[in-house]
């Protein structure tokens, strides 16, 4: 019998501050006007406060809709023939994939465009890169960092290495950046054993210069013109990541007896 360990709490306004993962979406906190649960319409308000309105690849511009029943299309492609994306209210998971359109809008509608075109190319149904998109979709996670060796030993598992014996030099030269909504969602209730999939992107040290909103507009560019150029063709590409391993996220994490639990923090070999 399978037993679900996990469900979604109810709506909490001070959920920004409550995990780093949050940090990336909070310039769109003071742009909400209530304390209620957002609407759809209540989301285009504050997709038209923002500076550029999200739009699709072709250029269409992005609306939150109530869900609506999608019988003539699939979901992508509605999203990509109508610019409307789907979203239920009270609803967590749909309410974080908003926050991710407006934060990474490039991403999302560069992941739209790939979704449409594989599609099109694949008569076996949905095909290894329709799987690694939507993996990523759904429980992506940015490693970025200007320290190649860093990101070779996430790729190797070695947990307790570049979690702890390295943790001032990831904290310096690395950010996490969490871009699966589905995530987002579960961190509201952090559990061990919460594992995304992780993009590990090498970056110049220039990059961490920046200023955080410059960094997130960089990346976003970055990770569309990568997606658009053909990049997630199978799901191995994304590296699993135990992310309350990640300092600070967990706050059990400060001591290096918590990375003692191979359950989690897996081996390569397992």
């Amino acid at each position: 019998m399978v037993v679900n360990i996990w469900q979604p709490p109810p709506w909490r306004p001070e959920f920004w501050g409550e995990s780093p993962a949050f940090l990336p979406f909070a310039f769109l906190q003071p742009l909400f006007e209530d304390k209620a649960s957002p609407t759809a319409e209540a989301l285009n308000r504050l997709a038209g406060r923002l500076p550029d309105w999200p739009t699709t690849a072709q250029g269409q511009p992005i609306h939150f809709v109530d869900q609506i029943a999608t019988e003539r299309l699939a979901y992508e492609r509605h999203i990509f023939a109508t610019g409307e994306v789907p979203t239920r209210a009270d609803n967590w998971h749909d309410f974080f994939n908003a926050l991710v359109w407006l934060a990474f809008p490039r991403t999302k509608a560069a992941l739209n465009a790939a979704h449409i075109a594989a599609m099109k190319s694949s008569q076996q149904g949905r095909g290894r890169r329709r799987d690694a998109l939507t993996l990523f979709d759904e429980s992506g996670v940015l490693v970025v960092s200007s320290a190649p060796d860093l990101l070779e030993g996430l790729r190797r598992h070695e947990w307790r290495q570049v979690f702890w014996q390295e943790r001032e030099r990831l904290l310096r030269q690395a950010s996490c950046w969490v871009f699966g909504h589905a995530i987002l969602e579960k961190l509201l209730q952090p559990y061990l054993g919460l594992t995304a999939k992780a993009w590990l992107i090498h970056l110049p040290e220039a990059y961490f210069a920046l200023p955080p909103a410059q960094q997130r507009l960089q990346l976003d560019a970055w990770l569309a013109t990568q997606v658009a150029n053909g990049a997630l063709q199978q799901p191995q590409e994304l590296r699993p990541l135990p992310v309350l391993g990640w300092p600070g996220w967990d706050g059990r994490n400060g001591e290096p007896s918590y990375y003692d639990n191979t359950a989690y923090f897996r081996p390569a070999s397992c």
